[in-house]
Formats: structure tokens, sequence, C-alpha cells
């Protein structure tokens, strides 16, 4: 059994090869799910990629030529078959040609034999399209076997993953990939897609716990950004609370309003990408990481607020007792000369230091273009004095500043109420 893909021993024909760019994919490969099945589902469709020197240069059938181009070449005699999603010329200077600068992807639809009965009981969004006033429903002139197949196209599922699904369903339990065993980022989140498409979550009860082990003990500090949008997909999903919180917590502290307004993060080659652009969205976290983020931002420029306002407040301390510890900061005041004003002089310290930064005035929450991460570390290495009388004792910015945001929770009583549901669907 493939642990990864769950087809195992399913039965599979082979697919035509399309040799080189043709674009049209052949006849789709036929999986028997259940020998007995009365049901063809047709999971995905054709997708061409072609890559010139990494980039790509032709997607999907675009014109009638293509077809043309695909009938030729599987003519093509000494055409090894073969079932690719990476298809290259045979000869090899072709090949290696191919290789370096001019590689073509064919991802194919793929029929599943299923029972129509099992689909039904198993997902009332199934039930209502297979026998519904939908076009899916069975069609009159196939209620015997030897008459018509019935087919369903779902063109926007994943073949791969609908293959795990249908295994389940069908107690193809074989065929599943190892319970025992971590399933890797990218196969949990196009499971948990489908998922939560057809209300399918507590299917994986016996599944989630083990499945999620890799993604619950992954440190998201060195994981790039990519999997943090998957693992807060995957996470809401299956209810998993307090991996949603953390992930939570990293993009509100971690995003920045992009050149269009979009909260973005940084790639590794320094680009602003908005968020969840190739992955899906739980409903309403970009709303909820905007409004953590500004909440963040307040919080920390207000303390600065204050701690100027206190010093603006605070009397004149002609009897300060720690002049020595003043003169070493300031060494241009001549041994035994005293400072009269320990609270003007801090305040004077620290506005031209957030001036000199330019955080003079303090901007408004949201007009801060940078990452909560990078603003505390801007205006935590804005000087301050503190000669340890009881005015500037108080104003204790550094210490209050590094540990914020104070483990705020970020994530609603109606959100977390929701994901308990589903957590009890799941199992987490």
């Amino acid at each position: 059994m493939d642990a990864d893909s769950g087809v195992g021993n399913a039965k599979q024909e082979p697919a035509t090869t399309v040799v080189g760019c043709s674009c049209l994919s052949p006849e789709p490969s036929l999986v028997v799910i259940d020998p007995e099945g009365d049901l063809t589902l047709v999971v995905g469709e054709a997708k061409c990629a072609h890559y010139y020197d990494g980039a790509p240069k032709h997607s999907r059938a675009e014109d009638s030529k293509a077809e043309d181009s695909r009938a030729k070449s599987t003519k093509a005699k000494g055409k090894k078959k073969r079932t690719s999603a990476k298809l290259l010329p045979e000869d090899s200077e072709a090949s290696n040609r191919s290789k370096q600068e001019d590689d073509v992807f064919l991802e194919l639809p793929v029929r599943y034999r299923v029972c129509s009965k099992t689909m039904s009981r198993t997902c009332p969004a199934w039930k209502v399209l297979l026998s519904g006033k939908f076009a899916e429903r069975r069609p009159a002139s196939s209620s015997t076997a030897s008459e018509s197949e019935w087919v369903v196209a779902l063109p926007d599922d994943n073949p791969k993953t609908m293959e795990i699904i249908l295994n389940i369903i069908h107690c193809r339990f074989q065929n599943v990939p190892d319970p025992n065993k971590p399933l890797d980022m990218e196969s949990l989140y196009q499971i948990t897609v489908l998922c939560d498409k057809y209300d399918l979550t507590a299917l994986l009860r016996p599944w989630a716990q083990s499945w999620t082990t890799g993604i619950r003990k992954n440190d998201l500090l060195e994981a790039p950004w990519l999997e943090w949008e998957r693992t807060a997909w995957i996470s809401w999903v299956l209810g998993d609370l307090n991996r949603f919180s953390e992930v939570v917590t990293g993009l509100v502290l971690d995003s920045y309003p992009g050149p269009n307004g979009d909260l973005c993060c940084k790639t590794k080659n320094g680009d602003d990408r908005p968020l969840f652009t190739t992955t899906l969205e739980p409903p309403g976290l970009v709303g909820l990481i905007t409004v953590g983020r500004l909440q963040a931002i307040e919080a920390l420029l207000k303390l600065y607020q204050d701690a100027v306002a206190q010093l603006l407040d605070a009397p004149s301390n002609k009897n300060c007792r720690r002049t020595a510890y003043v003169q070493l900061v300031f060494p241009h005041l001549s041994d035994g000369q005293q400072v009269y004003d320990c609270p003007a002089l801090a305040l004077g310290i620290m506005i031209r230091s957030l001036a000199r930064k330019g955080y003079r005035p303090l901007p408004d929450p949201k007009d801060v273009p940078i990452a909560f991460r990078d603003l505390k570390a801007n205006l935590l290495s804005v000087q301050t004095a503190d000669c340890g009388c009881i005015y500037t004792k108080t104003v204790d910015i550094q210490n209050k500043g590094s540990k914020m945001p104070f483990d705020t929770d970020f994530i609603p009583f109606s959100r977390r109420m929701d994901l308990e549901i589903r957590a009890e669907k799941s199992g987490i």
C-alpha cells in the first residue's frame, strides 16, 4: 500500500501518454472502488503547465490546435505508454533540453467506480446531488446495469485526495494512509479541504490525532509562510484550538499591509505576498488578524505615549540621590555637578531618540506600515534614561515592551465555540 496516496491495491487502468505539450488529456484512468458500483465519478480536470527556464509560458488548452497535436503525438511510433505527472519527449537530445529549459507538467482527471447508495448515506450533500433535481442525478436511461453509464463530474476536486475519502466511506481501510503515522502537510490540507466542502470531518476521527502529529510538533517560527497558512486551515477544520491560536498569534505579529492594502507576508525573495493567495482562508480569519494586529500595535504605542505623559507630569526633582549614575550616562557633567530635573532629562532623551527613529509624533496604529514584531524591535531600541529616583523609575518601558503583546488572546469567544464543535467531530 502506498501510504501517501492511499491507492493501495486499487485496480487502475493506465492512461495514454501525452508526449510534449498536447494540453488535452487522454481518456482518464479508471479506479474501481466498488466492483458492483453503479456510479462513475470523474474527479479533477486536465491541467497543463508548460515551463521554459522555470517560468510558466503556457497553461491549459487554449485553442483547438492542441487537439491535433495530441492526436499526432499519440500515434507516433515507438512511444512507450506511461502515466506520469511530468511528461518529456523520448529522444535524449530533446529530453535533455526539456529538463533544462522546456518542461511540461500534466495533471489528469481520474474516474472512480463507486456505490451511489454509499455516497448518499455518507454525505447529505451527495444525497441531494445524486437524488435531487440536479443534472447529476441518475439518468432515466440508466436504471438498469445494461444501459448507459451514470457519470458525475467533480472537476474542482483533487483526485488523489478524493480516492482516500472514497476508500474510507467504502470501508477499504487497507488503502487508507497508515493511521499510526503523521500525514504530510499538503496531503492533510487537501483532505481537510474536501472534508470541509462535503461536511465529512467526522470520517477522520480514527486518523485525525495521528495524522496531525507532525503539524502539531512543527516549529512554525522556522517554517515558510505557506505552512502557516496551511496549518491555519487544517487546525480550523479539525478544531485544534491550541494550534489555531498559535498560528493566528504568529500571523498577527508578522503580517503587514502591502501596497494594495492587503495583509501581506514577506517571501524568501523579499517579495510582498498577500495572505491566503494559495490556501483557503478560514472564514473571517484575515479580518481577525487585522483587528488583532491593530490592537497589539495600539497597546505598544500607548506604552510610549503613557511614558511621555508620565514624565511630562512629574515634578522637578532637585534632590536626586543618583547623580553619579547620571554622570556615568552623561560624562560631560563635571564632578559633583547636581542634576536638578531627572524627569525632564529622561523626557528629553526619549523624545530625541523617538524623533531620530521616525516615531515623533507617534503614528496612528492604522498608519504603521511594518509588522508588529519589527515595530517592537524599533521601539525597544529607543534610548531611555533612568537615574533610579521615584519619578523615572516608574517609566519601565523597556521591560514592559519586551513582554508585549502580554499573552493577548486574539481568538474571540464565538470562534472558540466553533472550534470546540469541530473538535467534537474530528476527535482532536
